[in-house]
């Protein structure tokens, strides 16, 4: 049991150090990528989109978890990942849009 649970605060500790490098880099590229007069509204995306995955998905993930099983939410997140091209792609057309 404990080399289950070391391996698995290691994955946390690599998802949260890959968590803490890409939200810079996604800031950066959407203030890069952006207008000048469309900064604010990048930027807002890109915040928008971090804040609302996490509170969005951690309660749908703990839902899925508890009602289906843990191993459940991988395809979940896969199917999520797949709907909007693996990536931030959404954000140009959002803004383009407004």
């Amino acid at each position: 049991m404990m080399r289950v649970m070391s391996s698995s605060f290691i994955l946390c500790v690599v998802a949260a150090l890959a968590a803490a490098t890409a939200t810079p880099a996604l800031f950066s590229l959407a203030a890069q990528l952006a207008p000048p007069e469309r900064l604010g509204l990048y930027v807002a995306a890109v915040a928008f989109g971090v804040t609302g995955a996490i509170a969005l998905g951690v309660p749908a993930g703990t839902w899925i978890g508890g009602a289906l099983g843990w191993r459940a939410g991988d395809p979940v997140r896969a199917l999520g990942r797949r709907g909007h091209g693996g990536h931030g792609g959404h954000l140009g057309w959002w803004a383009r849009h407004r």
